[in-house]
């Protein structure tokens, strides 16, 4: 290749510098051999080479962890070289990007700043012309198209190898430890922590821990189980204990870790989740997941695993079945059902999920086809009352408005408003509590200390589902703390019941007494 270049320095020669890279460190010899290459290259176009840039053991398809490149383009970006030529073994030296633009790109931010990049063991000249432009494409094609092929080889070879019962790289997890084998099955030996295999032809396998970490994991299984201890509650236990996790303390995260594993149970899974060439981590499904059932000895039975597994779903309020069904064991038991007799059962969830679950606590006994005790038959989720609230001030916005008045919202508390700029309103949602002999019943908390003036309720049905009437209660002239809410036939709560918002806003003429 015969290449021109315009005058040098005093000595006659071009400032040039050199950029190599290998790809792993098993490429020992290959950033010296490109060096020494590319200094006879300088030295046979009367260049010297003043600069060498180096990426050692670093992957061509991305610039992230490429020190060595990143620091060329900083020096060109900041005018910081004192060279004309950039000197690259070849085109695949330079990087092995999945998008040929992204080469393109650097390249071009070295000939904006005046620096020509030469790839010197490619057979075309870097010069611009068509041809060169053409040939330089295809060659960045084909690096790119060899770094998908390999990735193909090695991905079909870690899928065979995990499907024989090898683990394909990483830490051992707790209670267990790496066993490397020779190839031929004979040479065995334990791997000490962050130790890699001595040969690439090893292979690695898993096999139980020291005793005492696998009592700490069937521990793990049983309280959470079959003790219904909660993640947090297992890691506080353990670490008032002085039990370590791999020299760390126990968190959540790593108690859900040995749950969730199936290495406790004798499996080993491979491509949970993956990062081929360099990109970004992604969590594969469950179909995508490679599993070898018996690849090492259990160390809980895989029946407790899969009980993790349920309990931790319904916790999660992922199993709305299970948590249906053992309401219903518990109703059959015992004849009836209670919030402590349900906390008793490893894997139910707390009120307030099965709430959210079903709507109300319970809508849980009615999904379940159990009677529910009386003390939660007023239960309603939380997220449900707010959603009333909002379109109970909504509402009360327009009737006010309506009125002729004017409403705001107070800053920061989201029932409350301020009306003609004088008086502060109080919005609430009651649900109905059902008596013993079956007469609605609903409650609400003054709170005298606070700075409101009226209190208006918007009481549910029998269901809990509507707003059947409405309470309108003025603080100044209330001295109870907590009123008691009837059918309206009692003298103390009469005048404070309307049957409609606009009854309540005098946009329907008198007031009038409860519904039915």
């Amino acid at each position: 290749m015969n290449v021109a270049f315009g005058s040098g320095g005093a000595d006659g020669l071009l400032r040039a510098a050199a950029y190599v890279r290998m790809s792993s460190t098993a490429q020992i010899l290959s950033p010296q051999m490109q060096e020494a290459y590319l200094r006879r290259y300088a030295a046979t176009h009367a260049m010297v080479v003043v600069r060498v840039y180096a990426d050692l053991g670093c992957s061509g398809l991305v610039l992230a962890g490429r020190s060595g490149l990143q620091q060329l383009l900083a020096d060109v970006a900041a005018g910081n070289t004192d060279f004309a030529v950039l000197l690259v073994y070849d085109v695949s030296r330079w990087g092995r990007y999945q998008d040929g633009d992204e080469a393109g790109f650097y390249e071009f931010l070295c000939r904006k700043a005046g620096i020509r990049l030469l790839y010197c063991a490619e057979a075309f000249v870097n010069d611009g012309a068509p041809l060169s432009q053409l040939l330089k494409s295809i060659k960045r094609s084909m690096a790119a198209e060899y770094s998908r092929e390999l990735s193909a080889k090695v991905w079909a070879g870690q899928r065979r190898l995990a499907l024989l019962g090898y683990k394909q790289g990483g830490a051992a997890t707790y209670g267990l430890r790496r066993i490397v084998v020779s190839a031929d099955g004979r040479e065995q030996r334990t791997l000490a922590t962050g130790e890699r295999k001595p040969r690439p032809s090893d292979r690695v396998l898993l096999a139980p821990g020291a005793p005492q970490e696998l009592a700490v994991v069937r521990r793990i299984f049983h309280l959470y189980n079959h003790v219904g201890w909660t993640l947090r509650a297992i890691a506080r236990q353990l670490n008032a204990e002085g039990v370590a996790c791999g020299g760390a303390a126990w968190t959540d995260y790593r108690v859900s870790s040995v749950l969730r594993k199936e290495h406790y149970w004798g499996n080993l899974l491979y491509n949970r989740s993956s990062a081929r060439m360099k990109t970004a981590r992604v969590h594969n499904p469950p179909e995508s997941w490679l599993r070898k059932e018996g690849a090492l000895a259990a160390i809980v039975p895989p029946a407790q695993g899969l009980l993790a597994e349920l309990v931790r779903r319904m916790r999660n309020g992922e199993a709305p079945e299970a948590v249906l069904a053992a309401i219903r064991r518990v109703y059959a038991r015992y004849g009836k059902v209670t919030l402590a007799l349900l906390a008793a059962v490893p894997g139910m969830p707390g009120w307030r999920r099965m709430a959210r679950m079903f709507g109300s606590l319970a809508g849980a006994y009615a999904h379940a086809g159990v009677p529910p005790p009386r003390q939660t038959q007023h239960v309603v989720a939380p997220v449900a009352l707010a959603a009333m609230v909002a379109r109970l001030r909504e509402q009360v916005c327009i009737r006010v408005a309506a009125a002729g008045g004017q409403s705001e919202p107070v800053v920061g508390i989201p029932n409350q408003l301020r009306l003609n700029g004088d008086y502060v309103l109080r919005l609430s949602v009651l649900t109905c509590r059902q008596r013993a002999d079956g007469q609605c019943r609903w409650r609400l908390a003054v709170q005298r200390g606070r700075a409101v003036d009226f209190i208006l309720a918007g009481l549910l049905d029998r269901d809990n589902r509507v707003i059947e009437r409405y309470a309108l209660v003025a603080t100044a002239q209330e001295r109870r703390q907590m009123i008691y809410i009837g059918s309206g036939l009692s003298a103390k709560s009469r005048p404070l019941l309307h049957s409609s918002l606009d009854a309540v806003f005098g946009l329907a003429g008198p007031v009038v007494g409860p519904g039915p």
